[in-house]
């Protein structure tokens, strides 16, 4: 009779366990998945960033001009400037939308839109035959100059250490849906009025870097004719 519970010799005993070479391949594997992961998550992660501020932005100009038209109103999208705690520059960090029925006062229409923490609006300073010339970049300081919001009636004051610690520009709609230009004091910049307004975003780790190192953007141009908002990227 066959014992099926009869031991194994001592020599043909199975193996268990890895051994410190299958260990150590095993490691690898897994630091090499974990680090293309990481990257992955951060492209993702400023692909995402740059898109919400690029709606955010596009969604904010075309509603402004919608009730321009729609309602025969002055309406304006002014785009806050002040401290940003990241990098410790001042950048255009946030907008909000006001309107004016006889073009003078304005009062507000929406809250304060806040773009992404990793975003920023470039304001490079140059003439109309630069893309990042305007709305933002003007080379005259008479050309929509930054407004202090403490000579402005109902400013709206931004939560944490800013308050109405900030200036602003802005981008205005006539009633007919057109830009309506703030018109110079003394003198004009070359090509004003230019005859469209560029709103480039990009990553702030790019701040400082060169045009032409910076991979992924996203250009707004607004018509100044009919108003209309076009987005452009690479």
């Amino acid at each position: 009779m066959i014992n099926r519970f009869t031991s194994r010799s001592p020599g043909k005993s199975k193996a268990a366990g890895f051994t410190l070479v299958e260990l150590l391949v095993v490691m690898a594997i897994l630091a090499i998945l974990t680090a293309a992961s990481v990257s992955t998550f951060r492209s993702v992660s400023s692909a995402l960033g740059l898109s919400t501020a690029g709606q955010l932005i596009t969604s904010e100009i075309t509603t402004a001009r919608q009730t321009a038209l729609t309602y025969s109103e002055t309406v304006e999208v002014r785009f806050y400037y002040y401290t940003d705690l990241m990098t410790g520059t001042s950048q255009y960090q946030s907008l909000q939308t006001f309107g004016s029925t006889d073009g003078t006062n304005f009062t507000q229409m929406d809250r304060i839109s806040y773009l992404p923490p990793s975003i920023m609006i470039s304001f490079a300073t140059g003439t109309s035959s630069t893309a990042l010339s305007y709305p933002f970049g003007e080379s005259n300081t008479t050309v929509n100059p930054m407004t202090t919001p403490n000579a402005v009636t109902g400013a709206q004051s931004i939560p944490g250490t800013v308050g109405l610690n900030y200036t602003y520009k802005v981008l205005r709609f006539k009633p007919g849906g057109s830009i309506d230009y703030i018109i110079p004091t003394s003198g004009s910049p070359s090509g004003w009025p230019p005859a469209s307004w560029y709103i480039t975003l990009f990553e702030k780790k790019y701040a400082s870097a060169s045009n032409a190192a910076i991979k992924n953007y996203i250009t707004i141009n607004v018509d100044s004719t009919d108003g209309r908002v076009r987005t452009f990227q690479p």
